[in-house]
């Protein structure tokens, strides 16, 4: 009996370990996941714009910063990225 226990409570240890590594490494990908979502939809809200804007000589340079301002802000914020690229 005690071989057994000897042998059953290093692996649920080990098991437990390995689960709780796991979700603390699954949390913050999720959230980076989540991100990388938002910023292709930002970058298809912009290529959209762009085609749009076309037609009224409006072009917006694709950046960085600005898929991740559109992709946290989303529809409001390409907006906004449309309104300062005609004032400014």
């Amino acid at each position: 009996m005690a071989e057994i226990l000897e042998l059953i409570l290093p692996l649920a240890f080990l098991a437990l370990l390995l689960y709780v590594a796991i979700r603390l490494l699954i949390g913050p990908l999720k959230g980076l996941v989540k991100l990388a979502g938002h910023v292709a939809l930002g970058l298809l809200l912009l290529v959209a714009a762009n085609l749009v804007g076309g037609f009224f000589n409006v072009m917006i340079p694709i950046t960085p910063l600005r898929l991740v301002i559109a992709g946290i802000a989303g529809v409001p914020g390409v907006i906004l990225i449309i309104l300062y690229t005609i004032l400014f």
